[in-house]
């Protein structure tokens, strides 16, 4: 998004195209082809321990990943011209991400689990930080087009999801992850 912008202030054309080929690729490499979700990460080399040996993806779907993804696009897609070569396919990554990003929405939270796709398993929690990042990307989603107006149901049940699950009393935030990520010490995939 930053780039984005910067583009679109500058008055540079090419740089917009590199932010849209960033994103593209991230959908070509690393869209879970059973869930429409973006796994963790991609290792092209196929050699990090935690890559599938056969696709170079990680195991797990991470939902703040997911998070900052579905945010980008709505605020690159924002930043594109409508004149934009990209532009089609960057509206119909954005729409197929938050359509799948909303089949994965818990339906008694209004909420989304860290490891999307293994929602309610032992050690998988709502996350905070995602639930918020994703009735965000719903919300600017709807209002540029890329989803109906009724998706603006999933954006309250999340909103009020988030309100009754993680917000204290004196208007402090919890339930976001402490740590999540491919690789470390001790080793996590």
């Amino acid at each position: 998004p930053f780039l984005a912008t910067y583009a679109r202030t500058f008055h540079e054309p090419d740089e917009i195209t590199g932010v849209a080929e960033q994103l593209l690729l991230m959908d070509s490499h690393m869209r879970d082809r059973a869930t429409g979700l973006l796994h963790h990460g991609w290792d092209e080399s196929k050699q990090m321990d935690w890559a599938n040996k056969k696709t170079g993806l990680s195991p797990e779907i991470w939902a703040r990943a997911m998070g900052w993804y579905a945010m980008a696009l709505v605020d690159v897609l924002e930043r594109m011209p409508a004149t934009d070569p990209q532009r089609l396919a960057i509206e119909a990554v954005t729409r197929r991400t938050l359509l799948n990003v909303m089949r994965f929405q818990d339906a008694p939270s209004g909420l989304w689990w860290e490891v999307m796709d293994k929602g309610g398993q032992k050690g998988n929690y709502l996350e905070a930080s995602a639930s918020c990042m994703f009735v965000y990307a719903i919300a600017k989603g709807i209002r540029l087009g890329m989803l109906p107006l009724t998706a603006g149901d999933n954006v309250t049940r999340g909103w009020a999801g988030i309100q009754k699950q993680f917000v204290k009393p004196d208007g402090t935030l919890s339930g976001t992850v402490s740590v999540g990520g491919l690789g470390g010490n001790p080793y996590r995939s």
